[in-house]
């Protein structure tokens, strides 16, 4: 025999039992004794209720951003060895091969300033070399050759 004071518990939707969230009734916690308790502050107080909920945003963000860090550490450390494997490239190429590898060059440099300037503003995990890729001569010449590819259609 239940308490005078006992709340029956809310029924448990079986479709929806394995997709809980913070709000989900099974969260809730009436009791079935005697004493009447005063009920917890994240079911009982809005403020908190939200609070949590932007805790866990908090901690999604965080998470992410960590993420972002590894993989754009990844990413210069790809573009790296792709660099220099250029540069080695280009040492011991002939004439003909020189101008197909110099070409592959721009679109690496072109690449780079696409990405860079979008991911500049992520710390960085580890630190990098000072000279890990273009130099900023080869980065004027690949905003040169960027803007000039993006007016040729203008004058054509």
């Amino acid at each position: 025999k239940a308490p005078t004071t006992a709340v029956p518990p809310v029924p448990i939707q079986h479709d929806n039992l394995f997709k809980l969230d913070v709000d989900y009734m099974i969260w809730w916690d009436v009791r079935l004794e005697d004493e009447l308790l005063e009920a917890p502050m994240w079911l009982a107080d809005d403020q908190v209720h939200r609070g949590i909920c932007f805790m866990l945003k908090l901690d999604c963000c965080e998470e992410e951003e960590r993420r972002l860090m590894q993989e754009y550490c990844i990413l210069q450390v790809w573009f790296m060895a792709e660099w220099l494997a250029m540069e080695w490239s280009l040492v011991d190429a002939g004439k003909r091969l020189y101008y197909d590898l110099h070409g592959c060059r721009t679109y690496l440099t072109q690449l780079f300033l696409d990405w860079e300037v979008k991911a500049c503003y992520i710390p960085q995990v580890s630190e990098m070399p000072v000279h890990w890729g273009p130099t900023p001569a080869d980065l004027a010449s690949g905003l040169c050759f960027h803007h000039q590819a993006s007016t040729d259609h203008v004058f054509r």
